[in-house]
C-alpha cells in the first residue's frame, strides 16, 4: 500500500523498522499535517550508481523507530516475480504541479492504471539511455493507459499485484504521454537484503551532500 508523507515525499512501508522511500523537493515551504521529521543515523547508496540512469538506489538507518499508522505508512512486500509487457500495473499520479486555489494545496493524489510496455519504448523518449540494452534488467518501461493524468511524481512507485515493483527514474513529464522508465526494485532484493543483514556501516560517512534525493529509492532501517 501507497503512503504519502508529505508534500513532495512520497513512502511506503516494509515493517516498523523498514520503509521504502523516495524522496524530493519539498514544494511549499510550510509543512503539511502529515509530514514528520525522523533524523538520518546514516546512509549508503549502491555501488554502481548512476544518478537517474541506473542503480540509483541508497539505504538509510534512521535513528529511532517510525510508527505504522495505516494511513500515511502501511506495509508492502516488495515484487520478486518476472513480469511481462502488457501486464496491467498501477501508479500513484495526479495532477501535481497545480495548486486548489480554495484551500491552497495540491489536488489528492490517485492510484493510475499503466501497462508494461517493451524496452525500446522509454529508450526512444529517454535518450540519454540509449546505450542501454533490453536485457538491463534493472529497469522497467511503464505508460499510462488514462488520458489528463500524470503518470506518477519524482520516485513514485510502481505496483503490480499488489506489491511494489518500481520506483519512477527521473522526473517526469506530466505534459507528455510518452512511457517513462521505473527502477526495477525485484532486481535490487539481494542487494537490500545484504545492506539489512549487515546494517549500516556506522564509519561511513553521510552523504546527501553529495548526491541528489530526488530519485532514490531508500530503505529505511530504525536503530536496533
Amino acid at each position: 500500500m501507497y503512503s504519502r508523507v508529505s508534500a513532495g515525499k512520497n513512502g511506503v512501508m516494509m515493517s516498523p523498522k523498514r520503509i521504502v522511500v523516495a524522496l524530493c523537493a519539498s514544494l511549499f515551504k510550510t509543512p503539511e499535517s502529515e509530514e514528520f521529521v525522523v533524523d538520518i543515523h546514516n546512509m549508503i547508496i549502491h555501488p554502481y550508481y548512476h544518478r537517474n540512469q541506473h542503480n540509483d538506489i541508497a539505504i538509510i538507518k534512521l535513528k529511532r523507530y517510525v510508527k505504522l499508522d495505516g494511513h500515511h505508512l502501511a506495509p508492502v512486500v516488495l515484487g520478486n516475480s518476472s513480469l511481462e509487457v502488457g501486464n496491467d500495473c498501477k501508479t500513484i499520479g495526479g495532477i501535481f504541479g497545480v495548486r486548489r486555489q480554495r484551500f491552497g494545496s495540491f489536488h489528492s493524489m490517485l492510484l493510475v492504471n499503466v501497462e508494461l510496455r517493451p524496452f525500446d519504448e522509454c529508450l526512444k523518449v529517454k535518450k540519454s539511455l540509449m546505450a542501454a540494452r533490453p536485457e538491463n534488467e534493472d529497469l522497467i518501461c511503464v505508460k499510462s493507459t488514462e488520458k489528463q493524468m500524470c503518470t506518477t511524481d519524482f520516485g513514485g512507485p510502481l505496483f503490480c499485484d499488489g506489491q511494489l515493483y518500481g520506483i519512477a527514474l527521473g522526473s517526469i513529464n506530466c505534459s507528455s504521454p510518452d512511457p517513462v522508465f521505473f527502477s526495477d526494485v525485484s532486481f535490487y532484493n539481494s542487494w537490500v537484503t545484504k545492506i539489512i543483514s549487515e546494517a549500516v556501516d556506522h564509519t561511513r560517512p553521510f552523504i546527501a551532500d553529495r548526491f541528489s534525493l530526488f530519485s532514490f529509492i531508500i530503505l529505511m532501517l530504525s536503530i536496533v
